[in-house]
């Protein structure tokens, strides 16, 4: 049996929602008021139910996904649970033919890994991509 190494995990990303939900609010309200004076007033109710709700998908989205979305590294092979595919992957380290990092040094990024036959999986989100 192999020996757990590390779960990465999306705190990171988490904590940057915390601080742009505030803002994306307010941009919600502000859209609000300029199609208020734009538009008749009979069809704001239905428009702003529609941005409420569209926001809230869009960050329950989100919440999802970094809430079940894993990545587990052993010695010998990754397992990645991906939740909107449903599906659970067993990467064998020998499969694995390289390790791209896109995003940079930030503290939350995109990690790409390229296997052997030429697919790709990529995970979103993940803290330190850099590492």
């Amino acid at each position: 049996m192999s020996r757990f190494v590390k779960n990465i995990e999306h705190k990171n990303h988490m904590s940057h929602l915390v601080v742009v939900v505030p803002i994306l609010v307010f941009f919600l309200v502000a859209q609000f008021f300029v199609m208020k004076s734009l538009y008749p007033q009979e069809l704001l109710g239905d428009y702003f139910i529609f941005l409420s709700a569209s926001l809230c998908l869009f960050l329950s989205g989100f919440i999802y996904y970094d809430s079940y979305h894993r990545l587990l590294i052993f010695e010998d092979y990754i397992v990645l649970n991906s939740p909107f595919s449903f599906k659970t992957e067993k990467i064998f380290m020998s499969d694995i033919k390289e390790v791209f990092n896109p995003s940079g040094q930030g503290s939350f990024g995109t990690v790409i890994v390229q296997l052997n036959t030429k697919k790709k999986r990529t995970c979103f989100f993940i803290d330190n991509p850099h590492e």
